[in-house]
């Protein structure tokens, strides 16, 4: 996977709290960085990287959204590209890798920007996330050596 540090929307971001929907890291400016039309060119895929696993919910999900403002509202009101749904903490140890591409031909706002919401009632702890959109996803794979 190629990344490219203008295209990402935090590195070690710490992710903590209530339950309650938050941005994570920055947004990226699509003005500024693709004319604003991000459905015309190659795939693109969303990549989330989990640095940290967490602890303390149950369930979060990541959203990829787009906004006209440089603070995507989190009241729900912001356009929502794709989402992961709800996923066990359980299930993202340290080093998890996902990806996700974008739907082809998106018309989006002029910000994008990631949001994680704590589906769970208890308070989310220690997840440390890497975010960003990559023209190559992660495909390399570490296999056990074949016994000869």
């Amino acid at each position: 996977m190629i990344l490219d540090f203008l295209n990402e929307f935090g590195a070690d971001e710490a992710v903590t709290g209530a339950a309650a929907t938050r941005n994570v890291g920055d947004v990226i400016d699509l003005l500024a960085t693709v004319g604003g039309d991000v459905g015309s060119y190659p795939p693109i895929y969303w990549y989330i990287k989990i640095d940290t696993a967490p602890t303390g919910a149950t369930t979060v999900e990541f959203k990829l959204v787009t906004d006209s403002t440089g603070t995507p509202a989190v009241d729900g009101s912001a356009t929502q590209l794709v989402s992961t749904g709800a996923i066990p903490i359980a299930s993202l140890p340290a080093g998890t890798v996902l990806a996700f591409p974008l739907p082809h031909g998106i018309v989006s706002e002029r910000y994008l920007g990631l949001q994680c919401t704590n589906v769970g009632a208890s308070a989310l702890a220690t997840l440390v996330v890497t975010s960003g959109l990559t023209l190559t996803p992660p495909a390399w794979r570490a296999y056990p050596e074949g016994a000869n």
